[in-house]
């Protein structure tokens, strides 16, 4: 899961804006809200990633936990009951994943999972050999 150099600089200057203490996720804005269930939000990804399993990405949305907590050890059962049904859902059409609330790269400490749809079109070769990344492409 990489985004194009352009996409992952900006990402970079968006991050390096934000203020200590300060969830973006906590305030989401109501335009990147698709749809509104009792304990999470479906939104738009903001910075979404530009490949995925070596396919372009054609959607990513995330599911975002309406309650600040980490991971999903701190859910309730109400909560987890909820969660596993969205995950039902998406799972037929969109990669599922969410990293761990001890991960090294994931920039914001609150409960998120990503769903990411793609094209099914593989690239031959991506070849990643710069951070934020060079991508070449066969």
């Amino acid at each position: 899961m990489y985004r194009t150099r352009k996409k992952q600089l900006e990402y970079y200057k968006e991050i390096k804006k934000r203020t200590n203490g300060h969830c973006e996720f906590c305030k989401m804005p109501d335009k990147q809200v698709v749809k509104k269930f009792k304990y999470f939000l479906l939104v738009v990804n903001l910075y979404p990633y530009s490949f995925w399993d070596y396919s372009n990405v054609k959607e990513h949305l995330m599911i975002l936990s309406k309650r600040h907590i980490a991971g999903l050890d701190e859910l309730n059962i109400e909560e987890k009951k909820e969660y596993a049904e969205l995950i039902c859902k998406f799972s037929k059409d969109f990669h599922i994943y969410t990293r761990t609330a001890k991960s090294n790269v994931k920039s914001i400490g609150h409960l998120h999972t990503h769903l990411i749809k793609t094209t099914g079109k593989l690239h031959k070769m991506l070849f990643y050999c710069e951070k934020p990344y060079t991508r070449i492409t066969r």
